[in-house]
């Protein structure tokens, strides 16, 4: 068993080396798929853009252009869809409006917009992606940050309900502290300590 461990491990490894995976990579591919690992990359490179093994976008392309895959193929219009919506990320943002992914993804796939609307409609059938329209506009997330994003609302409209008014003359309390301290609020720092002790929740 120790040998076929071995065995496997470096005929993988040496697979990969042709595109030039690094070692370490290559170990997390075949944790994840072991001896099918080279099928697996024949039927979709882009597989490897997943969260267990986080190959970058533009490396699982070149692995796809190597193995003469179709630049228009399904999987690498929704693999850049996910691509586009993971950078996006980095900049903070849960989701983006349906009409900029599709104009973004168009220009990182090179390919026409139509194909990119149709690789957002195909993920969201497949559940891949989620879309929630807001204000006459349809926003598209990936399923674990919307549902995030739901969750955060959801409880954050719980503790709203319980707030309480409470009988202080909280800007007289501010000129003492301001006495006290030899400290002058600007007004929005003002508001900012009245709106604090008012609530049991600002954002």
């Amino acid at each position: 068993e120790e040998f076929q461990h071995i065995h496997g491990l470096r005929a993988v490894m040496l697979y990969l080396s042709q595109f030039g995976v690094s070692p370490s990579d290559a170990v997390k591919i075949w944790k994840r798929w072991g001896l099918g690992t080279q099928e697996i990359i024949g039927k979709n490179p882009y597989e490897l853009c997943c969260e267990e093994i986080g190959l970058p976008f533009q490396k699982a392309d070149e692995i796809a252009g190597e193995l003469e895959f179709d630049a228009e193929s399904p999987e690498r219009l929704l693999a850049g869809i996910e691509y586009v919506l993971r950078e996006n990320l980095l900049s903070g943002h849960t989701c983006l409006p349906r009409d900029k992914l599709a104009s973004v993804a168009c220009q990182v796939l090179e390919c026409d917009v139509s194909l990119c609307e149709w690789a957002i409609s195909r993920s969201i059938e497949e559940e891949r992606l989620v879309s929630c329209p807001l204000n006459g506009r349809e926003y598209i997330y990936q399923p674990p940050f919307f549902l995030a994003e739901r969750n955060i609302a959801s409880r954050l409209s719980l503790m709203k309900l319980n707030e309480y008014a409470p009988d202080i003359d909280f800007d007289a309390e501010i000129d003492k502290l301001e006495r006290e301290q030899g400290l002058t609020f600007a007004a929005l720092q003002r508001e900012a300590i009245r709106s604090a002790l008012c609530h049991n929740i600002s954002i």
